[in-house]
């Protein structure tokens, strides 16, 4: 059940969006509240995944 949850989250998801979008995402990110982080998923990673896209 877990592997369903992050896999729209791999590293081949890159072209989902752009640099202006992921520096988009990532500004709106830091402020997000915990519970509105999917359960398969951290902080942390979510922040690595935008990040790997600017």
């Amino acid at each position: 059940m877990l592997g369903i949850l992050v896999l729209p989250m791999s590293p081949v998801s890159g072209y989902l969006a752009g640099p202006d979008d992921a520096a988009a995402a990532l500004e709106a990110s830091r402020d997000l509240p915990d519970e509105r982080i999917d359960d398969g998923s951290t902080r942390s990673y979510l922040l690595a995944s935008i990040t790997s896209r600017l």
